[in-house]
């Protein structure tokens, strides 16, 4: 039998060796002083030391402007005795990647790849391939303890991560709100769960409603000191378009970003999801169809001074580089007379860059469109259906445009010409939208009637 003394003597050394071990494989920090999200007590807290980058972290993918934690595999976290186990990783989907966390020889593994967490069972979870996630797991966690209780973390190799977050105990509700809110807002990845952030201190900062047409790509600026959270650039981690706000002028980093923010203060975006073309808003000007909701509840300050960087479509590069600006209003329209209209710069790549204001005594809810008092609007009638393909009972959406004001009739045909469906509206503007749904699998035609007028349009719908 191993004595009370050698079995201590050998935990010594092997924290001494496993602490130096975890030092020289990860090149990543343990964080005791904060808490993620306010919540208190985590075994290991896993995030990139920002202040010193080696030569794999520059040269790897960020995470929102964030360097990653490459891993391999070693000892971390200490003192775990608990029967159960909290989880919270941030990565990037890959279908070859895994990680496994074990403890003791005789400890059950729990593996985590990119479709499942297998532990006692194997819990299945959707995540889009090569798009950062926030994946939380708890459950019993069944292994032993002797004078052995760290954890160990096996990786198939070099392993990128952005944050890794273990507690010994079954968080709750409530603590998991605040953690993953913490981490959205860092690595601009949007909750879809109950579209509710909190804070550290369990304020709620943000809650978009379900209904809500701006709903897409929920990203934030904010500072939660007691999380060690200072965003002060961000851009979404599943944006098809390059759309980002910041403090300051952007930086490679968001360390080195010079802007400030009052502590609890954050600022929310998300937009509607609209195509990123042209349509006529008057005789004079035109407006990209997507629009930008910021939510200004949780801003401390007055007022805000902050830069926009958007990329734009090449197809209306190519037609008009002048007179683009950027229209802040109160209205979802932005028709209203007390737009803030800033000019922006155009770099040679097709970025946009402009310094705006939100300014809270114009309303803590505003609007941000694109427009160019140049463009020309084609008069040509245009059908679009998108996703196309789409999946059966799934919602496709019908755009029109440039239609003249008056009835019009859509008509949906099965490949034998058979009708399955009608639906009838009054176009009263030159940009009309619906959500047509299709039951049957296979190829599909769409027909628009309007003014004697009959277009086309042809829509596959997979099974």
């Amino acid at each position: 039998m191993i004595s009370d003394n050698l079995k201590s003597d050998m935990k010594n050394m092997l924290n001494i060796f496993q602490a130096l071990s975890f030092i020289l494989v990860f090149g990543c920090t343990l964080h005791a002083q904060t808490s993620p999200g306010g919540v208190t007590q985590s075994k290991a807290w896993l995030k990139s030391d920002a202040s010193e980058l080696n030569a794999n972290q520059r040269s790897s993918e960020k995470f929102n402007f964030h360097p990653p934690c490459i891993v391999n595999s070693g000892f971390f976290g200490k003192d775990f005795t608990s029967k159960n186990i909290s989880v919270f990783m941030v990565d990037f989907t890959k279908t070859d990647e895994q990680i496994i966390l074990s403890g003791n020889h005789d400890a059950d593994k729990i593996q985590f790849n990119a479709s499942e967490v297998v532990n006692r069972k194997s819990l299945p979870f959707e995540a889009t391939e090569n798009a950062a996630k926030i994946l939380f797991y708890k459950d019993r966690w069944n292994r032993s303890t002797s004078f052995n209780e760290e954890i160990f973390l096996e990786t198939p190799g070099e392993k990128q991560i952005a944050e890794m977050i273990v507690f010994g105990k079954a968080i709750n509700r409530e603590q998991q709100e605040k953690i993953e809110s913490y981490l959205s807002i860092k690595y601009g990845i949007s909750l879809t769960e109950n579209f509710q952030y909190v804070s550290s201190n369990g304020s709620k900062i943000f809650k978009l409603k379900r209904e809500n047409n701006y709903k897409h790509r929920v990203t934030a600026l904010g500072r939660d000191d007691n999380s060690a959270l200072y965003q002060k650039q961000s851009m979404n981690s599943n944006g098809d378009v390059y759309f980002v706000l910041a403090l300051d002028k952007l930086k490679e980093y968001n360390r080195d970003n010079t802007g400030t923010i009052l502590d609890q203060s954050f600022i929310f975006w998300s937009d509607d999801n609209g195509a990123m073309d042209v349509v006529e808003r008057s005789s004079s000007d035109a407006t990209i169809e997507r629009s930008w909701r910021v939510d200004l509840n949780a801003m401390q300050e007055e007022s805000k001074e902050v830069f926009l960087y958007m990329s734009l479509p090449e197809k209306l590069l190519g037609q008009v580089r002048e007179n683009w600006y950027v229209s802040i209003s109160a209205d979802a329209d932005g028709l209203s007379d007390d737009s803030q209209d800033v000019p922006v710069q155009i770099s040679e790549k097709g970025k946009i860059q402009a310094k705006i204001t939100f300014d809270t005594s114009k309303g803590t809810e505003q609007f941000i469109h694109i427009r160019n008092s140049d463009y020309k609007v084609s008069e040509a009638p245009l059908v679009e259906l998108y996703p196309n393909p789409v999946s059966v009972d799934s919602k496709c959406k019908i755009r029109l445009l440039n239609l003249p004001q008056g009835d019009v009739q859509i008509t949906i045909r099965d490949i034998t010409g058979k009708r399955l469906s009608t639906q009838s509206f009054f176009a009263k503007s030159k940009a009309e939208e619906l959500d047509l749904e299709f039951s049957n699998v296979g190829m599909h035609t769409v027909e628009i009637e309007y003014a004697e007028t009959r277009l086309t349009k042809t829509i596959i719908v997979l099974d």
